[in-house]
């Protein structure tokens, strides 16, 4: 009796070894990630002060987005895929990278395959990254160029958005120029959008200006620059004033004052010496290559 019983034992523990096997597999080689999800894995999600790689934590209420060199056909060519960009995306996308690790931020830069290319020019893909990123829950999304570094590693971003009143769903800045401050100044290069009704209404609108001002120079530029003068998008504006937030290398105290510069135009040639003093002579391309290997830069 006691032998049939262990037997019985026996061939029940088998019986859960093989069931186990066959449901989960032993060594099972990894399912194949589809294209879009071989961009996504490279989103970046970290603990705030750490390096760790934190995909998996909750997520901060802030996330901070951009893309990174999609494809163009030849009629789109996107500005930042030729040389300069090219070269200053060395740095800005690891200074970016470094700053949103320090203090705990989201951010998501594998974003191509939301930007449409075929009919458009890249810039109008900045309206569809930032919706679908509020669609993933995050409280503000907000939106940087790919040529931007940030100076001041302990100066929270986010601490700009707490002022924003509940009747205020966008978040822009401005330049430094005799309009300073004024709505009609906003730059497209720096913004953010809450996660609201409102918020979300704006994108839609804004993208929408599309066939309007596809045939100018900065055309979403100047589409935003015109619809922040009307109601409702101008009582829902906050607007901070360049020498706090987000400023440009001609203005004045711009490596002093602000959070973050703004690299644009001719003045690219000028991050690679600014990215060297803010690491203080340190090898940081190297380092940053080692730290943050998710980044491609062949």
């Amino acid at each position: 009796m006691k032998f049939r019983q262990l037997t019985n034992r026996i061939a029940l523990i088998l019986t859960l070894v093989i069931a186990y096997v066959l449901v989960f597999g032993i060594n099972r080689p990894e399912k194949a990630l589809t294209p879009e999800e071989q961009v996504r894995q490279y989103n970046i999600v970290r603990e705030r002060y750490s390096g760790k790689d934190a995909r998996t934590i909750t997520p901060s209420q802030v996330a901070i987005v951009t893309y990174y060199a999609p494809q163009s056909n030849k009629e789109h060519q996107i500005h930042f895929e030729d040389e300069l960009y090219k070269n200053v995306s060395h740095y800005s996308m690891t200074n970016i990278a470094d700053y949103c690790s320090y203090n705990g931020f989201a951010f998501f830069f594998r974003n191509n395959h939301m930007v449409d290319t075929e009919t458009k020019a890249a810039y109008w893909g900045k309206m569809d990254v930032v919706e679908y990123y509020l669609k993933k829950g995050f409280e503000w999304v907000i939106w940087t160029d790919i040529d931007v570094l940030f100076l001041k590693e302990r100066s929270l971003v986010d601490h700009w958005l707490s002022f924003a009143s509940p009747n205020q769903h966008m978040a822009f800045v401005t330049e430094c120029n005799d309009h300073e401050g004024e709505l009609g100044t906003v730059r497209s290069g720096f913004f953010a959008v809450r996660n609201t009704k409102e918020g979300l209404s704006f994108l839609k609108a804004w993208k929408d200006t599309f066939a309007g001002f596809k045939g100018h120079f900065n055309p979403e530029q100047e589409a935003l620059e015109g619809m922040v003068l009307k109601q409702p998008w101008k009582s829902w504006a906050m607007i901070a004033p360049h020498n706090k937030i987000h400023t440009y290398p001609y203005c004045l105290n711009y490596d002093t004052d602000p959070i973050s510069v703004h690299f644009s135009g001719g003045t690219k040639w000028n991050m690679r010496e600014h990215a060297d003093k803010l690491y203080e002579g340190k090898e940081k391309v190297k380092d940053f290559q080692i730290n943050f290997p998710t980044l491609d830069f062949e």
